[in-house]
Formats: structure tokens, C-alpha cells, sequence
């Protein structure tokens, strides 16, 4: 199409001074992309010409039309967006910008890579869905055009497509584009069924147009009674569908359920269920095989009524009938909202589009971008289950759910509060997997809480992650119990209590020392062993106490020497001193030493339960230890215990996360439990510091399906 044939199709529906505005951004993009050429040969203004035709199609608007052509322009040519803004306006440059940003983003790179990609493209489209519009467009006509790509470069594009795009258009309701792109993509990938798959629709072309006629005069012969027109027609089978149903189920092409398949369009939504009625007088429906989606819709607002019945000759055929309007919907989702200057915010359709408003709120609470990754893909992909809540709102879950999922789609708190679910009136397991239709109540208490056995039983991510993150809430509200009675303990030593020390003076004092605005985060601090005990005593203790004479110094002479370069005892480095295996020490730990009579000072961390005990029963023998350099190179073993759900690849995640830190593994061993269940894994590591250990634990606590990872 030339740009005089594009410009007609304007006319259609836009005013004088929009064509206006779309006429200076394609004479814009024809001056940037001036010498560039596709792959093809052809002049690379062709592509964004092509671009904006798909998007005629759709009747956007001016803007977007415009943004079409200019979509390149930003990364491949010598433009820059105050270029765009003084030519063409705001409006124009930030969906230029936002496509640019999209196409930046590569998916075929490592998993985390690849997970924040998903998590930034998502936040680019939610700004303006008319970027995805633009950008989906793109990609089909760089699909319609990938032939003149190496093959290697064909396929990488090819799986993109089909595990992205096309399951992003199906989301945005955008049919007619999702088809195309999963057919392209199947010719791709799999070029043999493809073409054997083409040669068998066409061969069987003439007998299947010539059965669906004879249908389709039925049918019309029917709705002759009732008082409206509707029109009726035959449905293309696409072929990348007829593929995975033949896979799926494990089928001949002969053997296919419903390869006939005719749609009929009506006026409004009465109409529909008028045709229904004459339909199913007409033809047997098959039991089971009954879809109302106008009652409830799909998450993408697609609605039609599904009936699949016995024709002619005894051949299934699958119906869809639907009114003019949602037909449209169907067609082009999300793009319908721009037709006709209709106007609609952004912020209307993110809340017509519910699936985007769940996946923005997991994505704020997601732990990491793995965590976001699965949700996204568990929700991009269009298998479904609708559910009834008991006043009769819909919720909408992927194929599989069960009924611990569906608490947890309501709440947070009403998943961890559950104990139990009435499905269609009868008291049901929480595993019971959900079916079209079923009717839910759930029962909750004060008391109840999640168990750890439910991470084996939800089969959402969204479920998975918001247990996980119940019992890592759980795990640092313990650390933040033992880190005060760490504090308590060491305050003892001196027959003090932390009521009588921790003055709100003193409290202001040492939360600015370490920088933490709350006391539960001083105490997580502690038990983490991120806060040296003597400079935190130092604050807390009086005066007279905190200056008071080390009584274990008599006893120092009594003991062997020898040069240590590591440890100083009462900053003595000729003392015969050694790390205590109990507690594992690092450089960095607050240490505190106790004199054995013969055998030199055993150097213990300062919260290690050996040393707390023999503070109380012999506090004579305590003697100040602290570290010659706390930036060593030498490399100090400790063991850390890891909690974790057992699933697939849980191990291999965490020593690869560990090799990536370049830290050195010298001994693993695991319980051997049922996946799904409680799993406890012991490592041990090398590191130089308490820092790069605190490092690793951090790391490997933000991989999914772990609770925590702690010292031994």
C-alpha cells in the first residue's frame, strides 16, 4: 500500500486536522529513515508504513498512527525525542519512547535477565497501552517479513513470538493479530507440520466448504423466523490451533473434535441467546460441550456462547455466537478502546483489565524477578476456570486451581486464615481442584495460620509466593525475638536488664548509631550478627561498668604463648589463641574469649551459646578478644543451614547462586523429603568476612521456595 491508499483509509474515520497530524509524522519518518533499507532491499520506511496499515485496520487513533511511523526512529536514526516533541507533540514522543523501550529489551538471555525484562515490559505497556498495540503490531509485520533473516535468527524471533507476544495480544483480547502471530511462528518452528498440516486443510477444502454451506442454509433457513437479522458464516480453523489440539490430545488430523466450526453474529446480547434456542432445537448439543462467556466473561473481555452439536452426517460442529459489539472486542480487545476518538484512559482499561491490575500489585510484592516471571506466565496463558463467590462475584483462575487458590485470590489474609471451603454447599478439601461453575465459600478463624504443606497443595504462583512470604515474615519475627534476648543475655553478664538501661535517651542514641529507625530492626541486626556487641555495650552500659577492669588479666600469665596474626587478646597478639568450632567465627563477628587453663583462649562469636553460658557460671575466665585486621584474604569456613520447600532444581539454584558469588563450597548434604515438603540443607563455606557472608545469606534467602538461611 502506498501512503496515498493509507491516507484514503484515514478519511474513513478521523477528522481533516488528524490526518494532518499522521501526514507529518509518516513525512517525518521518511526523512529519518532517508538511505535505510530493510533486509529485504526494500526502503525501511516501508516497514513503518506497514506497521501503521495494520494499525488502519484496527481504526486507531491519531496518535497512535503516528507513533507507528516515528517507532524506529529514536534507535535507528539521528532523532532525538525533543525532536519529536517540537515536530509532533508530548503525546507522540512518550509512546515513541515507550515502544523504543520495549524493543530494547531482549528475552533470550540468562533467567533473571529475561525475568526483569518481563517485569520492565510490563510497566512500559500499563503507561499507555497503545505501546503494546504499536509494538504488537511491529512484530507481526517483522514476522510476515522474518524470511529474509538467517534461520537462526528466524527461530530466536519465532520462540519469542509464540512464548510472548502472541500470548500478550490473546491477553489484550486482540484475536485477529494473536492467530497470525502463532501461525507465523508455527510455520517457524515447526516449518514440516506446518506444511504437511497446509497440504491436508487444502486438500479436504472443497468437501469441508461444501458440508458447511449446506450447515450454514440450515441454519438460515431456521433464523427466518425470528424477528431480527443475523448473519452467519464459516470460521477459519488457524493452524498453529489445529496443531496443538492434535498434539494435545493425541489425534489424527481426521480424527479432529471440531474442525467445522461457524460463527453467528447478531445485533445485541438477547439476540444471541434467541439464536441459541433455534440452534439447539435444530442440532443435539453435546453434553459437556457448552461455553457461556457472554454471562461471564474471559479476563480479556472476550464474550461469545460456545455449543458444540451433532450436524449433519453426524460431524461435530463448534458455534460461537456473539453480537456485533462483542465481536469487535474479540477481534481487537484493547485497540477497541482508541476506535472512533472513543478516548478511554489508560487508567479505565488497567481497571477493565483486572489481570493487569493483579500482576501490577504481585509485582510490587514479589520477592525477586523469578518470582514475577512465574506469575507472569501463569497468567498470560489463556487456560481458565470461572468460580462464583457466595454473593455471585466471578474470579477467574488458571485451568488446575484449587480451592486453597481461590482463598487466596480473595485475600491474603483470607488464604492464611483459612480452614476450610465449602464448594457448591458440601465441605471440601482445600486441594479439591476447581471446576467451571463451582460456587465457593470459605471459612476462616483468628487462630489458623498457613502450613507448610500447603505449598505442594496451590498450584498458583500467586498463592506459592504469598505463603512464602508468610513464613520469611515468620522467620524474621524470630530472629527479631532471639536478637532481644541476645541483647538481654550479654546486659546480664553485668546484672543489668534491658527495661532499666534502655532509657528513651539511650534508645534514640543507638538507633542513630546504627542507623535503624525502629527497635525491632536493631534487635534483627543482632541476631543476624550485623552490630558489634562492644560498641553497642559501649553505648548502653554506665559509665563505671563500661570502663570497669578486665578480671581474666591475672589469669593471662598463667598461659602459653605464641604469635597469632590473626586474633589480639586484650590487645596482646603473643597469647595462644584459637577459633572456637562450636561457633565458626569470621572476621567481622564480635568476638569474646574464655580462658582455658593450659590451652590458651578459645575465641568464640560473642551470641554463641557456649560463651553465654560460662559468662554466667565463670565470668572470671571471660577475656576481651578482637580481631588483629578484619579485611583478611585468608579464608574462614562456616556452616549455614538452609530451610527451604523441596522442589526441582532447589540445589542446583543455590550452589549456582554461590558459584556466582565466587565463593568457594567445601561440603553439602541434604535431608532427603518429599518434594513439596520441608527440606533442611547444611553447607559449608568459605568466606573472608563476616560482610561476603552476610552477602551470600542474603542472596540465597531472596531465591524462591527458601524460609531462611542461618548460622550453625
Amino acid at each position: 500500500m502506498s501512503f496515498s491508499s493509507f491516507k484514503k483509509g484515514l478519511s474513513h474515520y478521523l477528522t481533516a486536522d488528524d490526518i494532518r497530524l499522521v501526514e507529518n509524522a509518516y513525512l517525518f519518518a521518511k526523512n529519518a529513515h532517508k538511505g535505510q533499507t530493510r533486509c529485504s532491499g526494500k526502503p525501511y520506511i516501508t516497514h513503518p508504513l506497514a506497521v501503521a496499515e495494520i494499525l488502519l485496520t484496527l481504526e486507531q487513533d491519531a496518535a497512535t498512527l503516528a507513533a507507528a511511523f516515528l517507532h524506529d526512529t529514536l534507535e535507528d536514526c539521528d532523532v532525538r525525542a525533543e525532536d519529536i516533541a517540537n515536530e509532533l507533540g508530548a503525546e507522540i514522543t512518550q509512546l515513541v519512547e515507550g515502544v523504543t523501550k520495549l524493543t530494547s529489551f531482549t528475552f533470550a538471555s540468562k533467567f533473571e535477565e529475561q525475568a526483569e525484562n518481563f517485569r520492565k515490559m510490563l510497566l512500559a505497556m500499563t503507561s499507555d497501552f497503545r505501546i503494546m498495540i504499536i509494538k504488537l503490531a511491529d512484530r507481526l509485520h517483522n514476522m510476515r517479513t522474518i524470511s529474509y533473516l538467517n534461520v537462526e535468527k528466524q527461530r530466536r524471533i519465532a520462540r519469542e513470538t509464540l512464548s510472548i507476544f502472541a500470548p500478550l495480544a490473546h491477553r489484550l483480547g486482540m484475536g485477529s493479530l494473536k492467530w497470525e502471530l502463532e501461525d507465523l511462528s508455527f510455520q517457524v518452528l515447526h516449518h514440516s507440520a506446518y506444511t504437511n498440516l497446509k497440504k491436508q486443510v487444502a486438500l479436504k477444502r472443497k468437501e469441508r466448504e461444501h458440508y458447511i454451506d449446506n450447515v450454514i442454509q440450515r441454519v438460515s433457513t431456521a433464523l427466518e423466523n425470528l424477528s431480527f437479522h443475523s448473519h452467519i458464516y464459516g470460521r477459519p480453523k488457524h493452524l498453529y490451533s489445529i496443531y496443538q489440539k492434535m498434539q494435545q490430545q493425541k489425534l489424527s488430523f481426521d480424527e479432529l473434535f471440531d474442525i467445522y466450526g461457524l460463527r453467528i453474529v447478531t445485533e445485541n446480547k438477547n439476540q444471541c441467546y434467541a439464536c441459541l434456542g433455534i440452534l439447539h432445537a435444530l442440532f443435539k448439543p453435546i453434553d459437556g460441550r457448552f461455553k457461556d462467556y457472554i454471562a461471564v466473561p474471559k479476563s480479556n473481555h472476550y464474550q461469545s456462547l460456545h455449543s458444540t452439536v451433532i450436524g449433519p452426517e453426524g460431524h461435530p460442529i463448534e458455534f460461537q455466537i456473539r453480537s456485533k459489539s462483542m465481536h469487535e472486542v474479540a477481534e481487537m480487545g484493547v485497540a477497541s478502546h482508541w476506535r472512533y476518538k472513543e478516548g478511554k484512559s489508560t487508567e479505565k482499561i488497567r481497571h477493565d483489565f483486572t489481570w493487569v491490575k493483579d500482576l501490577e500489585q504481585l509485582q510490587k510484592e514479589s520477592p525477586s524477578a523469578r518470582d514475577f516471571l512465574g506469575a507472569l506466565k501463569d497468567d498470560l496463558f489463556p487456560k481458565e476456570v470461572f468460580v462464583f463467590s457466595p454473593k455471585g462475584d466471578v474470579f477467574s483462575l488458571k485451568e488446575g486451581a484449587v480451592a486453597l487458590d481461590f482463598a487466596y485470590r480473595i485475600h491474603s489474609d483470607v488464604g492464611h486464615r483459612c480452614k476450610g471451603v465449602r464448594i457448591n454447599g458440601q465441605i471440601k478439601p482445600l486441594g479439591t481442584v476447581l471446576c467451571h461453575g463451582d460456587r465457593l465459600e470459605v471459612m476462616t478463624a483468628k487462630v489458623a495460620a498457613p502450613k507448610k504443606a500447603w505449598l505442594s497443595i496451590v498450584q498458583t504462583r500467586h498463592a506459592m509466593v504469598k505463603i512464602q512470604q508468610w513464613f520469611k515474615k515468620q522467620g524474621r519475627e524470630d530472629l527479631i525475638v532471639r536478637g532481644k534476648e541476645l541483647l538481654e543475655e550479654w546486659l546480664s553478664f553485668y546484672r543489668l536488664s534491658l527495661k532499666t538501661v534502655l532509657t528513651s535517651e539511650k534508645e534514640t542514641a543507638v538507633l542513630k548509631e546504627f542507623s535503624t529507625p525502629r527497635l525491632d530492626q536493631l534487635y534483627l541486626l543482632i541476631a543476624q550478627g550485623d552490630i558489634p556487641k562492644t560498641r553497642l555495650l559501649s553505648l548502653l552500659l554506665p559509665d563505671s561498668l563500661s570502663s570497669q577492669p578486665n578480671l581474666a588479666t591475672p589469669l593471662l600469665n598463667t598461659l602459653p604463648k605464641k604469635q597469632s596474626a590473626d586474633l589480639l587478646v586484650s590487645g596482646l597478639s603473643n597469647i595462644l589463641v584459637y577459633l572456637a568450632r562450636c561457633c565458626c567465627p569470621v572476621p567481622g563477628d564480635d568476638l569474646q574469649g574464655f580462658i582455658t587453663i593450659g590451652k590458651g583462649v578459645s575465641a568464640h562469636r560473642s551470641d554463641c551459646p557456649h560463651i553465654l553460658a560460662r559468662a554466667k557460671s565463670q565470668p572470671e575466665r571471660l577475656v576481651e578478644v578482637t580481631w588483629a585486621q578484619e579485611d583478611s584474604c585468608k579464608p574462614f569456613s562456616v556452616r549455614l543451614l538452609v530451610i527451604a520447600n523441596d522442589r526441582l532444581g532447589l540445589l542446583q539454584d543455590i550452589l549456582l547462586k554461590i558459584r556466582d558469588m565466587d565463593i568457594n563450597v567445601l561440603k553439602v548434604s541434604a535431608s532427603a523429603l518429599k518434594r513439596g515438603q520441608e527440606t533442611h540443607i547444611s553447607l559449608v563455606i568459605d568466606v573472608t568476612n563476616r560482610y561476603e557472608l552476610s552477602g551470600v545469606i542474603k542472596c540465597l534467602t531472596s531465591l524462591p521456595d527458601i524460609y531462611s538461611v542461618k548460622r550453625v
